[in-house]
Parts: C-alpha cells; sequence; structure tokens
C-alpha cells in the first residue's frame, strides 16, 4: 500500500466520516455547495451529478443538519450486514 493510501485511512481523516480525498465526493460536495452560494442553479447541479434537481434541493436540506458528511454513504466504516463471523 503506498504511503497516499495509509494516509487516507489514518483516524484523523475518518473522524467527521468524511474522506475528502475521495474524487466523486469531493466532486459532488464542489456542485452543492456551487447550489448552495448561488453560483449555479440546482438544475445544472443536478445534471453534472446525475441525479434529479429534486435530490439535490434534498441533499442540500440535508447538508444542513449533516455538513459535509451528506455526500457519504450511510454504512461508511461500518461492516456488511452479510458477513459472516469466523
Amino acid at each position: 500500500m503506498g504511503q497516499s493510501r495509509k494516509l487516507l485511512l489514518t483516524a484523523e481523516n475518518w473522524k467527521d466520516g468524511t474522506n475528502r480525498d475521495e474524487p466523486e465526493e469531493r466532486d459532488w460536495l464542489e456542485w452543492l455547495k456551487r447550489a448552495q452560494d448561488g453560483v449555479v442553479t440546482q438544475r445544472p447541479a443536478a445534471v453534472k451529478l446525475g441525479v434529479s434537481d429534486r435530490w439535490v434541493r434534498k441533499l442540500l436540506r440535508r447538508k444542513e443538519t449533516d455538513g459535509d458528511r451528506v455526500v457519504v454513504h450511510g454504512r461508511r466504516g461500518r461492516s456488511s450486514n452479510q458477513r459472516i463471523d469466523k
């Protein structure tokens, strides 16, 4: 495992549940912030993210309470429900 990947897995980077080094999550967060600030409307942000404009509105509402974690999958950091104990 390369040094940069080891850095990504440290507890400090995962403290708030986000990993800003994931390119897709970083892009989503950037477009949501643009829509929130009014730089772009919700529709172009939705097109860029590949979701509906209604979903962008829902993400923006969730962003107010959850912060940047809104772009991270809810199961991140947990083991699979399908995991078989040894």
